[in-house]
């Protein structure tokens, strides 16, 4: 049977009393993802005593949820190239990026299972510190942050279907005959030919006739 599946990353800061060299990183990433594995995983496929802070409505769907996880497989690797992102990080502070492969029972929001998780990490119903539930309070270990829980899995592809499909008629028919009442007709009747008589006869009589004396000359100055 195919379980549905969630990959979701937890990053850790992770406060130690010295600073790390390379072998000593490799411990520490094996020590804290053992401990996780053994510690943590069986608390979130039963979420035992994991105490809801966050309202009725929360406290209901904790419940509705409870067993949903069937198991988790824990990794982590040092990120060598972020510093931790607690407000209050100490000098000797190291990010760890976990990621929990999660097998679930059935289909979860995974707002409803990011919830779980994170109430599960914060705390187990008593006091003790994520240090303490882990039993590395031995170590050089002295604190671990929780940063956030993310969802790594990604979001469904938009469909290569559209939405819907061209309608093959066009929206109206055209008119299969002409219209019975055309526009005006053309005349039937030519325009009017032009005349052939002048509109009025010429006088026979000439204008005024000029003075016999000859046009007086310009004068200069005037």
């Amino acid at each position: 049977e195919n379980l549905p599946s969630r990959q979701i990353e937890v990053p850790l800061n992770v406060v130690m009393s010295s600073s790390l060299d390379d072998s000593d990183s490799d411990e520490l990433i094996n020590a804290l993802m053992s401990k996780m594995q053994e510690r943590l995983v069986p608390d979130l496929a039963g979420c035992k005593d994991a105490v809801p802070r966050r309202g009725l409505s929360w406290e209901r769907e904790l419940e509705d949820f409870r067993y949903i996880i069937a198991t988790a497989l824990v990794t982590g690797v040092l990120d060598l190239e972020g510093g931790c992102q607690a407000s209050d990080a100490k000098p000797y502070c190291y990010r760890v990026i976990c990621t929990l492969d999660v097998t679930l029972k059935d289909e979860i929001p995974i707002s409803s299972l990011i919830m779980l998780i994170a109430e599960v990490l914060e705390s187990d119903g008593t006091d003790r510190t994520l240090v303490e539930r882990l039993e590395l309070s031995s170590s050089n270990i002295q604190e671990i942050i929780v940063e956030g829980v993310r969802n790594l899995d990604p979001t469904p592809a938009p469909s290569a279907r559209p939405s819907a499909v061209p309608s093959e008629l066009p929206s109206s028919t055209p008119s299969d005959s002409p219209s019975k009442n055309p526009t005006t007709p053309p005349s039937e009747q030519p325009t009017p030919i032009p005349t052939t008589s002048p509109s009025n006869n010429p006088t026979k009589a000439p204008t005024t006739n000029p003075p016999p004396g000859p046009t007086p000359p310009p004068t200069w100055p005037p």
